[in-house]
């Protein structure tokens, strides 16, 4: 199998994996969904844990990748994270609420991939930012860059727990979206925040 048919494979099973968890989508669901045996899926992967593994690494170069395309496309730190709201509200716009709760219980591996992945590179994209949106003058000036990104990524795990707000659920793109209305505010200087009500109202955007 070339590597392009392979990552388009894990593509339509990250999107499974969103949509319905992890416990309850089998190899069957998967072979099923790629329109392929189980027996050339298992050619292909060892078992599930493999398909887990890989579905998270496919997930995570995706990711990146698309920030990298965003950074380049963007015209300053606010579009950027605004880009990245749509970008991530899209991606997660059916996540399943036990997606979170089954890697950490069920899929230690796939946690720990994931948390390397917040602490390293979600944290250096919004030091960046950070860093960028005061250089541009959008930010204010006393931020500290680390600090701020520590407590970003200490939220993304909040937000992933949907039930702990009240005991009222919401949805991830109510939740992620809240909080990027809270992130950037609190970052924004009066050029900053002059800006953000610019695009929200040139674009009708629910930032």
């Amino acid at each position: 199998m070339s590597s392009e048919k392979r990552y388009e494979y894990l593509e339509q099973i990250m999107r499974l994996f969103l949509k319905y968890g992890f416990k309850s989508v089998g190899v069957n669901d998967i072979a099923k969904e790629l329109g392929i045996s189980k027996k050339t899926l298992y050619q292909e992967f060892k078992d599930k844990n493999e398909i887990i593994e890989e579905t998270v690494k496919a997930f995570m170069k995706l990711e990146e990748t698309q920030t990298c395309h965003i950074l380049e496309q963007s015209e300053n730190a606010i579009d950027k994270i605004i880009q990245m709201a749509k970008a991530i509200t899209a991606r997660f716009e059916e996540l399943h609420p036990s997606v979170h709760f089954e890697m950490e219980k069920y899929y230690p591996f796939a946690k720990k991939m994931f948390e390397k992945h917040k602490t390293e590179f979600v944290f250096g994209c919004i030091k960046d930012n950070i860093e960028r949106g005061m250089q541009e003058g959008l930010y204010r000036k006393n931020l500290d860059s680390t600090i701020l990104a520590g407590l970003f990524v200490h939220k993304m795990e909040i937000f992933m727990d949907r039930e702990g707000f009240g005991g009222k659920k919401y949805s991830f793109h109510e939740v992620y979206l809240e909080m990027i209305r809270y992130h950037i505010r609190g970052l924004a200087n009066e050029n900053g925040r002059t800006y953000l009500i610019e695009r929200i109202k040139k674009e009708s955007i629910d930032i």
